[in-house]
């Protein structure tokens, strides 16, 4: 007791921060509140942000537009049909002692018998363009759900470096402890506990960002989804995922090549925007079309019956059937017209075999940052596991004072930067499975994952 009395001028500062930093901690974290036991995982995150996405609903909104688009276009093909009512009063002129009142009704049609494959062309633009939209939707979709990943991983790395960072303190504290206790009976000299002390100050200067840091990754995730920040989230078991990463640890050039060619084929497929590529290449030749059917007269057929219904002298239904063709000869007009239509074609097949190249090593670069990320853990394992053993070595030895402060110091840096890299890696390869997910163009992550398993 006489010897705490002693130590408590040199302890008293750092017991009075540990206990407001254990008393504090459970609300900093952003723990749920009181009666909450659900915890966000994944897939609710995803939901819920689609739910919410203004963007999507924008894009929705386009599709909806293109679809009633093409249905003007379908119905501009269609016979046009349209009928009138028309009346008068004749009043009396001076001495005439009776007035006449007249009503007649029209109903007339029109209807283009040809036109150059123009009323065609049109629609197969506007069914391209509607298609087009589903498919920037599809895209908008995909980067929704990408954005809420990729901020629902930036939680959960941000939560273990936390706790990472708390083990750190931790540590650093029991050091500083011992240090201090040393540095009073004269066994530990006064570098080595400024040392030590500086080391304390800079743990929890670490733990102060790590925490700030976590704060920002759930008021992002919190804006994604609606959901408050105090949720929990479901973290990720990592060990479902050892089998993949044995795989591709162990994958030849030939199953690695195999297994990119498998991942652009289905990028062709599944891509939204190489689709809408794609569909713009069918618009460009539409608008060709279109420009082509210039070429061309238009005849056009229409029909009109008058109903006398009150008031006519003859009180006969009269009517006509006409029949008209117009040309357009302003030829020069026409080929520069069918020329820049020529040239947008060329463009948008230049367009869209550069955005396959782009695509294609987009995918590479992604699938070999998945591999490295994957091999960086099977590293990064090993090394905590070491690094966790000889702090422990060290840790005993400094305790039975066959080992000085410094040496504890290198175990504790040690064991922190493994920790880390390990965090990194983990969270590294789930980036990277979900980046290449987007990618190629699909929801789940099991169609990336089955593309690898049916790799021989």
């Amino acid at each position: 007791m006489l010897g705490l009395q002693k130590l408590w001028p040199f302890i008293k500062e750092d017991v009075v921060f540990l206990c407001f930093f254990l008393w504090t901690v459970p609300f900093s974290f952003g723990e749920a509140p009181a009666g909450t036991s659900e915890r966000l995982n994944l897939t609710a995150a995803r939901n819920q942000a689609l739910a919410r996405s203004l963007d999507l609903r924008k894009a929705q909104i386009a599709v909806d537009k293109a679809n009633l688009s093409r249905s003007a276009a379908l119905y501009n093909l269609f016979p046009s049909i349209s009928g009138s009512l028309s009346g008068s009063w004749s009043y009396p002129e001076s001495g005439s002692a009776s007035s006449t009142l007249s009503s007649s009704a029209r109903l007339s049609g029109s209807v283009t018998l040809f036109d150059g494959g123009s009323g065609k062309a049109k629609l197969d633009a506007a069914t391209l363009a509607a298609q087009s939209a589903q498919e920037s939707l599809r895209s908008t979709r995909l980067s929704v759900i990408e954005a809420v990943d990729t901020a629902f991983l930036d939680v959960l790395k941000a939560q273990a470096a936390l706790d990472a960072k708390e083990s750190s303190l931790v540590a650093t504290k029991w050091r500083l402890q011992i240090a201090q206790v040393k540095a009073a009976v004269g066994a530990l000299s006064k570098a080595d506990l400024l040392s030590t002390e500086a080391d304390m100050a800079s743990a929890q200067a670490s733990l102060f960002s790590a925490q700030k840091t976590l704060a920002a990754a759930r008021a992002k995730l919190a804006s994604l989804t609606g959901v408050p920040s105090t949720v929990p989230l479901v973290a990720v078991d990592f060990t479902q995922y050892d089998e993949v990463i044995g795989k591709l640890a162990a994958l030849e050039n030939q199953q690695l090549a195999a297994l990119m060619n498998a991942l652009v084929a289905l990028a062709r497929k599944q891509n939204p925007q190489l689709a809408v590529y794609q569909l713009s290449i069918g618009e460009a030749r539409a608008s060709l079309n279109s420009a082509r059917s210039s070429w061309f007269p238009s005849v056009s057929a229409g029909v009109s019956q008058n109903f006398p219904l009150q008031g006519n002298s003859s009180n006969q239904i009269t009517g006509s059937v006409s029949l008209s063709a117009s040309w357009n000869l302003d030829f020069w007009v026409t080929r520069n017209s069918v020329e820049q239509a020529q040239k947008a074609l060329s463009q948008a097949e230049i367009d869209r075999a550069s955005q396959e190249q782009t695509l294609s090593l987009t995918i590479e670069q992604t699938l070999y940052e998945w591999i490295s990320s994957a091999l960086q853990i099977s590293s990064s394992m090993k090394a905590l596991e070491y690094a966790q053993a000889n702090y422990d070595n060290v840790a005993e030895k400094f305790r039975l004072s066959s080992a000085a402060i410094s040496d504890l110091a290198s175990a504790e840096a040690l064991l922190s930067s493994s920790k880390e890299s390990l965090i990194t890696a983990q969270y590294s390869f789930l980036t990277a499975l979900f980046s290449l997910r987007n990618s190629v163009g699909v929801e789940e992550e099991e169609e990336i994952l089955r593309l690898l398993k049916e790799i021989q």
